[in-house]
């Protein structure tokens, strides 16, 4: 995986929106002021992406007219080329760090859940099978927003999916519903998906749905990514967070130009990210990944192909009927 991604960082020139993100998970870093990008995103992922910038010590810049009139685009450029550090050097620096830790950080989440499904082998095939995925490589990366929410989407759900939760692990699963939150604004929909999960494993359990460890825990899953968020927000600019999360919602409604097969769109239609599935995911992989689902569907423990199966389903599903597809 290392190779693959550090070999990517080397070839792949910037992205639209890289340097915007760049520029402002530093200005975030360097001023503890959430502005430049933070209605479209917010601000974990950048700045993350952004930590090795300390080491480097680019000017900021936030005192250019640019910035002040956030002309977003326009200053990220600036940023990023006309800065006091060569910008290949302040890009890969970004893309390897975020590569790096965030794809780390994921194979132990898929080691550890499928050493604990089936076995030492079918860990070690799950992590290898990341290493060979090319748009698991790609997004890690690439310094954006999506590879560290889906990191913690994944953690949230492996921490749930543990047999005997302790009301550590509610804590636990909570942080990482609320820093996947931190990260994007998608992520939002885990706050009505955890507890229709929840009450999906006590039906599945023959249990009340509202038996006292339940309503525990999911105080405490609550109050743990609430405390994620207000963390991340620095607790007096928390307001931006749903600030931006109503602009994002807004902006998702309106919808947005896409193609697909020949056709353009404004509205979206449900085929788009079926097909960006086939078309970025090795055969094999998904071949692999429809025996996997068949195998776990067949389990006699029902709760635990539900906490297995059901959030990518759910968050695919959300995704057809998404206005916008880019």
């Amino acid at each position: 995986a290392a190779w693959l991604g550090l070999g990517f960082v080397a070839s792949a020139a910037p992205t639209y929106d890289e340097p915007l993100h760049l520029a402002s998970g530093w200005s975030y870093l360097s001023t503890g002021r959430y502005r430049l990008n933070i209605t479209d995103h917010p601000p974990l992922a950048e700045m993350w992406a952004a930590l090795p910038l300390l080491a480097l010590r680019p000017a900021a810049m936030t005192g250019h007219p640019d910035f002040q009139d956030m002309r977003r685009y326009a200053f990220a450029d600036r940023f990023l080329y006309s800065n006091t550090v060569d910008a290949e050097r302040l890009l890969n620096a970004a893309r390897r760090f975020n590569f790096l830790t965030l794809f780390a950080a994921l194979a132990v989440v898929l080691a550890a859940w499928a050493r604990r499904l089936d076995g030492a082998a079918a860990s070690a095939a799950a992590v290898c099978a990341a290493a060979l995925t090319p748009v698991l490589t790609s997004n890690l990366a690439l310094v954006t927003t999506d590879g560290l929410p889906a990191v913690f989407f994944a953690a949230s759900f492996w921490a749930r999916s543990r047999p005997g939760r302790s009301r550590a692990v509610w804590a636990a699963a909570g942080a990482a519903t609320g820093l996947a939150m931190t990260g994007k604004f998608s992520m939002a929909f885990l706050g009505a998906l955890v507890p229709a999960l929840v009450l999906a494993e006590r039906r599945l359990k023959g249990e009340r749905l509202l038996a006292r460890e339940s309503v525990v825990g999911l105080a405490l899953w609550a109050a743990a990514a609430a405390l994620a968020v207000l963390l991340v927000y620095r607790v007096g600019q928390v307001g931006l967070f749903v600030e931006g999360l109503r602009e994002t919602t807004a902006r998702l409604d309106q919808g947005r130009a896409s193609f697909l097969l020949g056709e353009h769109s404004l509205r979206g239609t449900w085929a788009y990210f079926p097909a960006a599935l086939f078309a970025k995911t090795p055969l094999a992989l998904l071949l692999l990944a429809l025996r996997g689902a068949w195998l776990a569907w067949g389990r006699e423990a029902r709760e635990e192909r539900l906490w297995l199966l059901a959030p990518p389903a759910a968050f695919f599903a959300l995704a057809l009927t998404a206005k916008v597809q880019i």
